[in-house]
């Protein structure tokens, strides 16, 4: 049932929900037909987030075409500090008979501090409008699911053009990245058991057969930081023919101590123009002035910065 106020916010545009700490579960918010933007935040009582948060149910949330619509104007969804939260609900299809549409407008989604959340629903990785994830201090989330979608013929999130990854500390592997062909920029933090990066971030399926492959095509920035156990950074590639990030400008990685290289394939970017080492002690005499020994290496590079 919904709650009595929700019946006249018929042209609501921006919600935010702050500490509304005796809340055991969220509101049928997606019957808001107007709503643009969510933030839901210190909601300590919530632990289950299922089918009724989208407003969907018996008379299901009504629209002008055939199907059924939960959140038809959303754009924004940030959801933080939810320290209790442990399941995001997979959307019920049995229901209801019609056809159900969740979040068709959805551009920007952020998950902060939801330290219990195990994973995403099958819903929110099928999305083709997401334009921007950031995920931060979600330690347990299931990072390896937002990858490998049920269904099988698709790449989750294909159109995601930024991504922030941010102190998911369960992590071994990154993701295979290099799947999302409109990816423009990927900033990676606080990994903390990640020691290698390798073909399987860049998306390369290992196999017998040679062809020539393009891998972020798109990518403009990269950002590494706080990874403290990171030690190789190897991409493998023999075909002289595949491409690798050929449009990266920007490449930062700062308090890598252990990392021991960067990939020539990475420093050979065509438009690279920008990068920093900070606080990284290996790769600071390595590539330091003239004096390190893969200097020239990055020498090409227009703006080069290395501090301490």
């Amino acid at each position: 049932m919904s709650p009595s106020w929700m019946a006249r916010l018929t042209k609501l545009r921006e919600l935010t929900l702050y500490k509304c700490m005796n809340c055991e579960h969220l509101p049928p918010l997606g019957k808001l037909l107007s709503l643009e933007s969510l933030s839901i935040w210190y909601m300590g009582g919530v632990k289950n987030v299922g089918n009724e948060f989208l407003g969907i149910g018996s008379g299901g949330t009504l629209s002008s075409s055939s199907a059924i619509v939960a959140f038809p104007k959303l754009k924004y969804l940030s959801i933080n500090y939810m320290e209790e939260w442990e399941q995001w609900e997979e959307w019920n299809y049995k229901i209801i008979e019609e056809d159900v549409l969740i979040m068709p407008s959805l551009r920007f989604l952020q998950l902060n501090s939801c330290c219990k959340l195990k994973a995403l629903p099958e819903y929110i990785l099928q999305m083709t409008t997401l334009e921007e994830l950031r995920i931060k201090y979600c330690y347990v989330l299931n990072l390896e699911k937002l990858w490998l979608s049920s269904y099988k013929e698709d790449i989750p999130l294909a159109n995601m053009r930024m991504l922030t990854l941010d102190s998911c500390i369960n992590v071994e592997y990154l993701p295979p990245l290099g799947k999302l062909s409109y990816l423009e920029s990927i900033i990676i933090k606080r990994m903390g058991r990640v020691k290698r990066v390798d073909n399987e971030f860049m998306g390369i399926e290992s196999s017998g057969r040679h062809r020539s492959i393009t891998v972020f095509p798109k990518l403009k920035i990269l950002v590494f930081e706080n990874m403290d156990e990171w030690e190789e950074w190897d991409i493998a590639i023999g075909d002289e023919e595949s491409t690798i990030m050929p449009s990266l400008q920007w490449v930062t990685i700062q308090c890598c101590n252990k990392l021991k290289g960067l990939p020539d394939h990475l420093l050979r970017a065509p438009r690279l123009e920008q990068l920093t080492i900070n606080r990284c002690s290996i790769l600071k005499e390595r590539y330091r002035g003239e004096m390190g020994e893969d200097w020239t290496k990055i020498s090409h590079i227009p703006n080069v910065q290395i501090h301490r």
